[in-house]
């Protein structure tokens, strides 16, 4: 397969932050990525805090740790466009998101917008 520009958008929240996660992209086997942004997206009605990382095997390489975005409002991860994601078949570099819930069940408190550019090797 030729390499591609993809999208996806992963709603998340969790009951259990800053202990849960949301899988919001997985490097396809053999392959390897590029990042080209993330933009996260405050949907509650107050500001709240929200991690970004990139888990490789069990370390967690955060993009944002406790950053507080204002109710309603976006922002741009800038420190993570042109990063390399890889898989090397036993282990795939994953991009994870956590944020609480206002009311200690809903899963949508945030969105993830993620633009990648797939199968670059």
């Amino acid at each position: 397969m030729a390499a591609a520009f993809k999208s996806t958008i992963q709603e998340f929240g969790t009951t259990s932050y800053p202990a849960g996660l949301t899988n919001c992209y997985t490097t396809p086997a053999s392959k390897a990525s590029v990042i080209v942004g993330i933009s996260i997206t405050n949907k509650s009605a107050f500001e709240l805090p929200m991690d970004v990382w990139i888990q490789r095997d069990s370390t967690k390489h955060y993009l944002a740790k406790s950053v507080y975005v204002p109710a309603g409002k976006a922002v741009t991860l800038s420190n993570a466009e042109r990063i390399v994601l890889q898989s090397d078949g036993t282990i795939h570099d994953a991009v994870n998101a956590d944020a609480p819930t206002v009311d200690g069940s809903s899963t949508k408190t945030f969105s993830c917008l993620l633009s990648i550019y797939e199968d670059v090797n």
